[in-house]
């Protein structure tokens, strides 16, 4: 059996996909096969993935004919072909260190029950580039519930899928079908999911660098307010789902994104406010009440063009 499956979702990324795939088949890691999934490219991404055809590592080249318009949808698509035990998702505009896969399947032995381990990322190239010293990092194991509460109920700490392998036995279909109503925060859910059913691996060595393009979804979710929208959600699935519930600093932290996201947005976001209104009172009535202070406060500092 394979060990690992590789998952490249690309679209549109021509000019990234050679030195994303080379640093997939230059890993000092061997055991592994690679699936090409393209959502309906319209640049000469096609033509580069066909060098790759041919090669042993490749078993799926699959090219939608129309474009799905998520890529979680692609994520899914990729998992349910998938062989191996464990899973990587490259993204096909990210960059590996080349022994990111070594060191992240060694970490899955570290102890029983490990269902990610996941490595840091950088978007800065200088950063990624730089050699890493002989110093000792550290692998450090989490219980995966401690790991959500302490580290992904707001800025998460995984922050890029190309970072991390799981193990594909706890991504079941239903979270397969879930993250593919999400356009924005669909890995922040999928990760949760995956925590609540064993322990995480956290690697302190840089070994993945991620773009962040002004036309990526996440910057576009980021402007739209969509991020909260979708993080809203993401809430009310971690307390009715895993039973996790938002403290009340936390809450604290959601109303103050929220109320000066509105303030930003108003004209964009209308429905989006609507439907949060809705879906913080199923979280907690606190994220009202907060969200309406928080408002009033923001408001009356920028008419006294006071910074806060």
């Amino acid at each position: 059996m394979i060990k690992l499956s590789v998952i490249v979702p690309n679209y549109n990324h021509e000019r990234f996909l050679v030195q994303r795939l080379d640093s997939i088949l230059n890993q000092t890691y061997h055991d592994f096969e690679i699936i090409i999934l393209d959502d309906c490219s319209t640049d000469n991404s096609k033509d580069i993935i066909e060098q790759y055809r041919g090669n042993q590592k490749v078993k799926h080249i699959i090219y939608n004919e129309t474009n799905s318009g998520s890529t979680f949808k692609q994520w899914k698509k990729g998992i349910e072909l998938a062989q191996g035990e464990y899973i990587w998702i490259a993204e096909s505009d990210d960059i590996a260190k080349l022994n990111l896969l070594a060191e992240l399947m060694e970490n899955t032995q570290k102890e029983q029950n490990i269902v990610i381990a996941y490595a840091k990322s950088t978007n800065d190239l200088e950063v990624f580039s730089a050699t890493n010293n002989e110093a000792n990092y550290p692998v450090k194991i989490y219980d995966g519930v401690s790991f959500i509460n302490q580290y992904m109920l707001t800025n998460p700490a995984i922050v890029n899928a190309s970072a991390v392998v799981f193990k594909k036995s706890a991504a079941d279909n239903y979270i397969l079908t879930e993250i593919t109503k999400y356009k924005y925060a669909g890995d922040w859910l999928f990760w949760n999911y995956l925590l609540a059913k064993g322990k995480v691996a956290q690697h302190n060595k840089t070994l993945n660098y991620f773009r962040r393009h002004t036309d990526s979804v996440a910057a576009r979710g980021d402007k739209s307010g969509l991020f909260i929208h979708e993080g809203f959600k993401l809430l009310l699935f971690t307390k009715k789902r895993l039973k996790i519930f938002l403290p009340v600093n936390l809450i604290k932290v959601w109303a103050s994104i929220w109320a000066q996201n509105y303030l930003l947005n108003r004209k964009k976001s209308s429905s989006i406010v609507t439907n949060n209104i809705h879906t913080s009172l199923l979280i907690s009535p606190l994220l009202v009440t907060f969200f309406i202070s928080y408002y009033v406060k923001f408001r009356w500092f920028s008419n006294y063009n006071i910074t806060y």
